[in-house]
């Protein structure tokens, strides 16, 4: 068991720190978003779920993309993994906004018109398209959305505006 692990932290060893840091990111936001919430319900709950579920399998694609060398498959699915979080995490923002009622909802101001989040969603289709094409150029891609791991501070600096 000891030899396959070493085996895997070898092969993924450059992506590890950018999935480590991804998954940190994802939970240091998803602190702030829940954390606005004034009350919750199935539809957020469920929401929440659909985000963790595909944040559990970032370690996994990330390995299998290390182990295969950037293989096109591999490299695809680490893609759909990341754009699928996306977009469970789009859910699950429209979902707590809505439970807030009101365009004028905190949570509403804080997160406005989203470019960042939309842009990511860009970036992971056409990485996705682009691993069967060239797959080091999909993980240039990704690579580059390696930019959005600064957290977004958008919720909290509204939070703490309204607390005063």
């Amino acid at each position: 068991m000891v030899l396959i692990w070493r085996h895997s932290a070898r092969s993924a060893r450059c992506f590890v720190p950018t999935c480590e840091l991804r998954v940190c990111r994802h939970l240091l936001e998803h602190h702030h978003l829940t954390y606005s919430a004034r009350r919750v319900n199935g539809s957020v709950l469920w929401a929440n779920l659909h985000v963790f579920f595909w944040l559990s399998l970032l370690p996994f694609t990330t390995n299998w993309m290390g182990e295969n060398h950037l293989a096109s498959w591999p490299t695809a699915l680490y893609g759909f993994d990341l754009f699928m979080t996306a977009v469970a995490w789009y859910i699950l923002t429209r979902a707590l906004i809505g439970l807030q009622r009101g365009a004028n909802s905190m949570l509403e101001r804080a997160i406005g018109a989203d470019r960042k989040g939309k842009i990511s969603v860009v970036l992971y289709l056409v990485a996705i398209v682009a691993s069967f094409w060239e797959p080091w150029v999909a993980a240039a891609l990704y690579a580059r959305a390696v930019v959005w791991l600064v957290p977004d501070w958008r919720v909290e600096k509204v939070l703490l505006t309204e607390e005063q």
